[in-house]
């Protein structure tokens, strides 16, 4: 049902005639993204900051001068860099989602708005180190987050910085001792911040 919602939405926008004033934006940027864990970084393990991109198309659809409503939909790069003690080298995890979005929009003043909303992200690929693996193919499906931000206007065009916050967890690992007895477990979720620029067509 969730997976529906959605896309149902973005159909309603382009077919229904009482939604003719919509704008459509070609929208791209960078996500920088790490995760974070329930219970904090376990022992020996560091979490870093890796980048990728974002690709989709936003629309707006306006119901006064000050909010509006809108719909995304985007290719978006995330995942992170990983150091543990038992594993040498960088490791750095990436984890591409088709991600869709609805969120509201607060005009401030003619340049500056605020954004908030959520997203469904549904995985297509992973990959660690640039080769494919069991590690990527572990990894959760889906991603669910909210997120909030500010957007600039110049004109049609706009800058837009968010913080997206994962609120289901990607997956779960567990730590053992030297016996290999289970310690405990982390559940992992996903943080990113974006930049993006996009333009709006009348």
């Amino acid at each position: 049902m969730r997976f529906t919602i959605l896309p149902v939405l973005l159909f309603l926008f382009f077919t229904i005639p009482g939604f003719t004033q919509f704008q459509l934006a070609p929208i791209a940027g960078l996500n920088i993204s790490k995760i974070r864990t329930s219970k904090g970084p376990a022992t020996g393990v560091s979490y870093l900051n890796t980048n990728g991109l974002m690709v989709g198309l936003n629309t707006k659809y306006p119901f006064n001068d000050l909010f509006n409503i809108q719909l995304e939909a985007a290719y978006s790069q995330k995942g992170f860099e990983f150091q543990a003690k038992n594993i040498p080298g960088r490791n750095i995890l990436h984890l591409n989602y088709i991600d869709f979005a609805l969120l509201g929009e607060y005009s401030i003043n003619e340049v500056i708005a605020l954004n908030a909303g959520g997203n469904y992200g549904i995985k297509t690929s992973g990959n660690i180190n640039g080769s494919k693996g069991l590690i990527s193919e572990i990894y959760n499906g889906k991603d669910i987050g909210l997120f909030a931000g500010l957007k600039f206007y110049i004109g049609q065009l706009f800058i837009r910085t968010i913080y997206q916050h994962g609120l289901n967890g990607i997956d779960t690992f567990y730590t053992t001792n030297e016996n290999g007895e289970f310690i405990e477990d982390f559940k992992e979720y996903n943080q990113t911040f974006q930049v993006a620029v996009g333009y709006y067509f009348p």
